[in-house]
């Protein structure tokens, strides 16, 4: 699958429940690890709990697997695709091999 695939997943899932600020960073060329870093923010907990779970249904509805979703007493950590990131300003996020 393409990665822009993935990314239009990701940022679907995430206006699906009007996420903020949505910035896409295209990562190929600075790091082997991921492509994509995408960062959303929400003006909530709740409102941000929400946008990891919309992201993680969209995402698989699609055919794209979540390596790993953060617990959510961390709603500010959203879940992680294959080959894109994503996670809200002020915190770090990486995949799992």
């Amino acid at each position: 699958m393409d990665i822009r695939k993935l990314q239009r997943a990701i940022v679907d899932g995430l206006e699906d429940v009007k996420a903020h600020n949505i910035a896409v960073f295209n990562t190929e060329h600075l790091s082997p690890l991921f492509e994509r870093v995408i960062v959303a923010s929400g003006t909530s907990n709740r409102q941000t709990k929400a946008l990891a779970s919309s992201v993680r249904e969209t995402v698989k509805e699609r055919g794209w697997p979540v390596l790993r979703i953060h617990p959510l007493r961390h709603p500010d950590l959203m879940p992680q695709a294959t080959r894109a990131v994503e996670h809200t300003p002020g915190m770090t996020a990486a995949p799992q091999a």
